[in-house]
């Protein structure tokens, strides 16, 4: 009967079933017989037979004949003198009790000359942004309570990505919460383990952390030495002269700071371009002492060296130092932007910036747009100055380090080779200057990946400042420094 089927049919259907299913059913029957051989097995027990068991005599002496040893070899070389000169901190922690102005409570000094703080731009504690600021947290609160690829992004977080892409020229930006995060952050999610870093020496901490953890190939060349740059360039391409391929399986990059932080001097940004694009590498600069410092208006190093945006495929920095806010950007094409939502660790798995602090940045933009050329030209004119009273008066005791438009001034103390000597004289100079009512910095480097830099006092001019503090500054500063 029709709808009806036969024996026969349903046998030669069932046959077949079988037959297109049969790896399926050797599986799961393979799949069954694990799951009982594992469930019949006994737990895993250490043997223990032949093993005589401790006294609590026997116990007590092994405690007291145990001696710790260190987990790793100690430091050895520039690593092991600044180990020694990191030691010396907790003499001289100074805390300070008022807001980074010109002038600062610092330790038991009141209204010291703030030659510490970086604030180029002299932004720091300005009445607009402060105004600004206490709107947003009215409307949005303290914190913004989450990272940015979940609940942590508000409309202020994205106008102030608008508002960096605008004011450094380029398509499109990101901002970290952390300025220090952003370039140790960025640089591993562009570059992986057997790319290639071509890195100056002279890089701060976050650049050299950043190198570091990407795990690429690093090249050191000598700080701002083009020729040992291309020396390193002409050593990588005659190897893939051997090897044609290699340069198709590795990204390349070459690494700096447009003013470097820990010398005081500019990078020879037009030269290692021309190196950069001969060599087919890409360029990823820290630009985080340069916004507010180069170019007529205070846009940065492309600004000022009339440099395309896009000739610098991955910028960016501390938002501190210049616009007086924390956080930190990048700036590039739209695909460089992008990928680093999923991939700068900085940016994933910190909380956002504060919605305050993102509109404190907007505020100090708007400002330097607004007056960008009389602070930019005012912090010129005074770091000039400043550098001519300092190599004028201190004389052959001290060598002043740095470019004569850097805001950023080291002074070397002469006469000792020994680096723990030297951090020690130039701590102790640091807390007389104190004592003479101008406070100055005295970096200890910890943790330093590559390059240690000398012991130095390192100064910071500003837009704040007028003439006739930095002249006194300065007078105390030689006086200081070149007695015995």
């Amino acid at each position: 009967m029709q709808g009806i089927y036969s024996i026969d049919f349903l046998t030669e259907q069932a046959k077949a079933w079988v037959s297109m299913n049969q790896y399926q059913h050797l599986l799961e029957l393979m799949c069954v017989l694990l799951s009982i051989y594992f469930w019949l097995q006994r737990a895993y027990k250490p043997k223990s037979k032949g093993k005589k068991k401790l006294t609590r005599e026997e116990i007590e002496l092994a405690c007291k004949q145990w001696k710790s040893v260190p987990l790793g070899e100690p430091p050895h070389s520039d690593a092991e003198a600044a180990w020694k000169r990191n030691s010396l901190a907790a003499e001289y922690d100074y805390v300070m009790k008022s807001e980074s102005r010109e002038t600062v409570d610092v330790a038991d000094a009141k209204g010291a000359l703030n030659l510490a703080s970086f604030n180029f731009s002299g932004l720091q504690g300005s009445d607009q942004v402060k105004e600004a600021c206490a709107e947003t947290m009215k409307h949005y609160g303290c914190g913004s309570c989450g990272p940015r690829g979940f609940y942590g992004t508000t409309d202020v977080h994205l106008r102030c990505e608008e508002r960096v892409a605008e004011f450094c020229g380029s398509k499109d930006a990101i901002i970290y919460s952390f300025g220090t995060a952003t370039m140790s952050s960025v640089i591993p999610a562009f570059c992986k383990r057997d790319d290639v870093l071509i890195c100056d020496e002279g890089v701060s901490y976050a650049v050299q952390a950043g190198c570091h953890l990407s795990r690429s190939q690093i090249h050191w060349f000598k700080h701002n030495d083009l020729e040992d740059l291309k020396r390193i360039l002409e050593d990588i391409h005659q190897a893939d002269v051997a090897d044609p391929k290699r340069p198709s399986r590795q990204r390349r990059f070459i690494v700096l700071e447009a003013l470097y932080t820990d010398y005081g001097d500019f990078a020879p940004l037009k030269e290692i371009i021309m190196l950069k694009n001969q060599y087919k590498y890409r360029l990823i600069v820290d630009e985080s002492n340069s916004i507010g410092v180069l170019g007529a208006s205070g846009h940065g190093v492309c600004e000022e060296l009339s440099i395309p945006r896009d000739e610098i495929e991955v910028s960016g920095g501390d938002f501190s130092p210049a616009l007086g806010t924390i956080g930190g950007f990048i700036v590039g094409e739209r695909i460089v932007v992008n990928h680093q939502r999923l991939s700068g660790a900085g940016y994933c798995f910190s909380a956002s910036q504060p919605p305050y602090l993102a509109t404190a940045a907007i505020e100090a933009m708007n400002l330097l747009d607004s007056e960008g050329e009389s602070r930019v030209g005012k912090l010129r004119q005074l770091t000039r100055k400043f550098r001519d009273l300092l190599s004028t008066g201190c004389g052959k005791c001290v060598e002043v380090l740095g470019d004569r438009d850097s805001p950023i001034v080291h002074l070397k103390l002469l006469g000792t080779e020994d680096d723990v000597e030297l951090q020690k004289a130039t701590l102790r100079k640091q807390k007389q200057l104190l004592d003479e009512g101008v406070f100055v910095s005295a970096p200890l480097y910890v943790g330093m990946i590559h390059k240690i830099p000398e012991p130095t006092l390192r100064l910071s001019v500003s837009a704040a400042h007028d003439e006739k503090m930095l002249t006194e500054a300065a007078v105390k500063i030689c006086t200081v420094l070149t007695r015995d």
